[in-house]
């Protein structure tokens, strides 16, 4: 299976917890998944829970056989033979489906992951703590004074811990605490609006969680976002008084 065939997730449809697929299938492949696996979407322990009602099943068939009368225990012996037979095909069938999977989850983070790294949020709220205890002072990435401030406080190579508020979806936002060595500001003409991106980014994935502990394939993934690329205004000769609330007027 290549990954030209693994669908990419479109940009504007980004999330942390994206919903793991199946392996693609032709029709007929995905039919005979469904029938015989009881799979439509990987949920493993779910299928294999069914299994256990299906051998509780036929013990108590063959348990029950002896208290019903002679000539319908053959019957019986023909339906429990059926039903274990089928049950045995429907294990074999989810260990061949649940190998598949196994190797395809890695293939479609791979690729859910490039998609990821270029990909640009919409920046809500860029914020630098200069020391432990104080509070956050924000800066406008859209305002050259701002970057310029911001640029110099890099230039001095100390430890501040910056926190970048990014929005992912028109209702949701995401939070990601850095070090503001670790954000790259792209000055850009005519900046309107700031936007970061992950160029370390990547997908893992999610293992389900059941009564008997984690279980793998996951059903969903989880993002680990890492260093920032900013974009930002260009910050020119600006000789404006720095804001109220700056980490300057922090300190």
């Amino acid at each position: 299976m290549h990954t030209d065939r693994i669908a990419r997730y479109p940009a504007d449809a980004l999330r942390p917890d994206l919903p793991l697929p199946l392996p693609p299938a032709s029709r007929f492949g995905s039919v005979l998944r469904h029938t015989l696996a009881g799979l439509r979407e990987p949920r493993f322990a779910d299928a294999y829970r069914a299994l256990r009602w299906g051998v509780l099943a036929i013990a108590v068939l063959v348990a029950g056989r002896f208290a019903i009368i002679g000539w319908l225990r053959p019957w019986i012996d023909v339906v429990a033979a059926m039903l274990a037979c089928g049950l045995l095909v429907r294990v074999i069938a989810l260990s061949v489906v649940q190998r598949r999977q196994h190797a395809f989850e890695q293939r479609w983070l791979d690729v859910q992951s490039d998609v990821l790294r270029t990909t640009s949020f919409e920046v809500v709220r860029f914020g630098v703590r200069p020391s432990l205890g104080s509070a956050p002072g924000d800066y406008d990435l859209t305002r050259p004074a701002d970057v310029r401030e911001l640029l110099a406080r890099q230039a001095e190579q100390r430890p501040l811990a910056a926190r970048v508020d990014f929005a992912y979806s028109p209702t949701a936002i995401e939070t990601v605490h850095l070090d503001l060595s670790d954000v790259t500001l792209m000055p850009s003409d005519g900046a309107r609006r700031s936007r970061v991106r992950f160029p370390d980014a990547r997908y893992h994935g999610q293992p389900a969680m059941d009564r008997a502990g984690w279980r793998r394939p996951s059903r969903t993934t989880f993002w680990v976002l890492g260093r920032a690329t900013a974009s930002t205004a260009t910050p020119g000769d600006v000789t404006s008084a720095p804001r109220a609330g700056s980490v300057s007027a922090a300190q």
